[in-house]
């Protein structure tokens, strides 16, 4: 009896020729420990379940960063609104960089007017962050901590998304991993 290949595989036919497709579980668990972790940490990747993991890395450099300064910078005397907006730019400094080195291969060819649009996009997921704390928390009286939660992973769902299908959109058509 012959063996049957594993259910994420698939042949498909392309002009004449038999093409074997891995599929997406197999190119990232089907992987040698040390080739797993050089394309995780290192390889550039269009891969979207190994560029969530790098813009989570980002977004807590990013906002350790923010937090730091702003406390810094209140802690030596300084306006807590001003120090807050010092450490939002800053930590959104950073977050850029990465996201255009590291977490997507597709950087725009501008890089003002790629981080003005990605200053933008910021500040709608901040708004979508403070929508959720003012529903959550002000509205349904749920505690502020567990409003954040939500709050926080909206606000990182809206960013990422945001980044990855319209400021770091990739010019190359991407295939299905089926």
């Amino acid at each position: 009896m012959p063996s049957r290949a594993p259910p994420w595989h698939s042949v498909r036919e392309n002009a004449g020729h038999v093409r074997a497709r891995r599929g997406l579980l197999e190119r990232v668990f089907d992987l040698s420990g040390k080739k797993l972790i050089v394309q995780v940490l290192a390889e550039s990747t269009e891969e979207t379940v190994l560029q969530v993991p790098r813009a989570l890395i980002v977004s807590g450099l990013a906002a350790a960063l923010d937090y730091g300064v702003m406390a810094f910078l209140i802690e030596a005397g300084w306006y807590w609104l001003v120090a807050t907006a010092i450490g939002y730019l800053l930590g959104g400094v950073v977050q850029y960089v990465l996201c255009a080195v590291w977490v997507f291969p597709a950087a725009p060819k501008s890089a003002t007017l790629g981080f003005t649009a990605f200053t933008i996009l910021s500040l709608v997921g901040l708004a979508v962050t403070w929508a959720t704390m003012a529903v959550l928390y002000d509205l349904g009286h749920l505690h502020y901590g567990f409003a954040n939660i939500a709050a926080l992973g909206l606000g990182f769902c809206w960013n990422f998304l945001s980044r990855k299908y319209w400021l770091f959109k990739s010019d190359t058509p991407q295939e299905c991993a089926t």
